[in-house]
């Protein structure tokens, strides 16, 4: 897959599903956004990575490939959610059950293909353009074992806090970055709303 273009899907998984897992008072508020905003204007890399993305996906959304060419690829996204918590009992929105995870992660997929129900009846100019990016959990971990694509950590320091305290931490739970899009499930996190966007 192009680097380029597989280094800023892993950001589109990010900012989508940031909305989905947002846990912090309104469902619609997202500290993401907060973050992407302050990304882009102190990290010229992160800013240069976002403007070459935003170039491909329109040449996509114009039917076309970087190199000009009609493309009917489809991208698969192995996807790997790492649940954060405190305790929180399963089932909680902080610890959310695998079913809730799965029913979501198929959701976002549906979403980017344009499949989801509902998709004909929401205004959106590009209505109808399949970005052709599937995501799914990942079924083999790094280390070629059989997994669920979902990692429960009971890491009461690195479930809540802030941002810059807690991506340390939870870099050390992500999965090879280059193979896998990294989500994270967290208690609460102040400007980012429960998601961590590693790079």
């Amino acid at each position: 897959m192009n680097k380029v273009l597989q280094t800023l899907i892993v950001w589109i998984c990010f900012l989508t599903a940031s909305g989905l897992f947002a846990q912090e008072a309104s469902p619609f508020a997202c500290g993401t956004d907060e973050v992407r905003a302050g990304l882009m204007t102190t990290d010229p890399e992160y800013a240069k990575k976002m403007l070459a993305f935003e170039k491909y996906y329109q040449q996509r959304v114009l039917g076309k490939n970087a190199d000009n060419a009609e493309s009917s690829a489809v991208y698969t996204i192995p996807v790997v959610v790492h649940i954060v918590h405190n305790g929180a009992p399963l089932g909680s929105v902080a610890n959310p059950t695998d079913a809730t995870i799965q029913a979501i992660i198929a959701e976002a997929s549906q979403r980017f293909r344009h499949i989801h129900a509902g998709a004909g009846v929401y205004f959106n100019p590009f209505y109808g353009v399949d970005t052709e990016i599937d995501l799914c959990l990942a079924t083999t971990d790094p280390d070629g074992n059989y997994t669920t694509g979902i990692t429960r950590h009971y890491d009461p320091v690195n479930a809540v806090g802030t941002y810059n305290a807690a991506a340390p931490g939870l870099n050390n739970y992500a999965w090879n970055k280059a193979l896998y899009c990294n989500l994270f499930i967290m208690t609460s996190m102040t400007n980012a709303s429960g998601v961590y966007m590693g790079g």
